[in-house]
């Protein structure tokens, strides 16, 4: 599922399916991360991605989860709490560099 996390997506399905799979990938992170004996981060309800004002808070909690998973994996991280969903530019890099602190921590707990 780690695929769909670099789809661009410029509708409300692809934003849905985004919005699961991200959720899914923080929940195995988190699982691996429980079972090398690391601390639970914390969890929070991330699909569906809410549009309009709301969209602020889930980027906020967003964060938040990014740097716990990046602290505890010893990852750089970028800040993932600012984009206009509705500028496809935005989107772009945006999704590129979430996209990326997946790999990494992906590949620091060696998921498959």
């Amino acid at each position: 599922m780690i695929a769909t996390l670099f789809n661009i997506f410029n509708d409300a399905q692809g934003l849905n399916q985004f919005s699961f799979a991200n959720a899914d990938e923080h929940l195995r992170i988190n699982e691996a991360i429980v079972a090398r004996n690391g601390p639970a981060l914390s969890y929070y309800v991330l699909d569906p991605i809410p549009t309009g004002p709301d969209a602020k808070t889930w980027l906020r909690t967003h964060q938040d989860i990014h740097n716990q998973m990046n602290a505890v994996l010893g990852l750089a991280g970028n800040d993932l709490s600012e984009v206009d969903f509705n500028d496809p530019d935005q989107v772009a890099s945006w999704i590129w560099l979430h996209a990326q602190e997946h790999v990494a921590a992906s590949d620091k707990l060696r998921l498959p």
